[in-house]
Parts: C-alpha cells; structure tokens; sequence
C-alpha cells in the first residue's frame, strides 16, 4: 500500500488525497521470470485507455515500490 498526499499551488488549487493498493510490479515480474537475463536499458512500457503512453526504465521498477493497481 502506497499513501500520496498531492497540493497543487495555485489557482484552482487542488488537494488530493489517496492510498493505492495492489502488487508489487517488481515480484509480479520475477515471479514471471521476466527479470531473469534481463539487460540494464530494458523499459517496462504502459499505455492508459486514454491512449496516454509511456515507459520507465526496468532497473527504476524493481528498486522501488512501483504498483499494479
């Protein structure tokens, strides 16, 4: 479980307030193998239902507590 705390300065200002559960991308990713040989320049990529896409680079993915939620 992650807790985020956003405040946008400004105007409108906007305060958020949000937990996020689910599993850790980087055991999903071992459990898979996926990480077994991989090289330091692969990307994991994701593309939203908006269309929105974009990647980071795998070594950030395991070194943090990045989630699928």
């Amino acid at each position: 479980m992650v807790d985020a705390f956003c405040v946008e300065i400004g105007a409108p200002a906007h305060v958020v307030n949000a937990t996020w559960e689910g599993v850790r991308l980087a055991d999903v990713l071992e459990a898979t193998g996926a990480l077994a040989g991989s090289g330091g320049d692969w990307h994991v990529a994701a593309t939203g239902r908006d269309g929105y896409a974009n990647s980071v680079p795998l070594r950030d993915v395991v070194s943090n507590d990045a989630l699928l939620a």
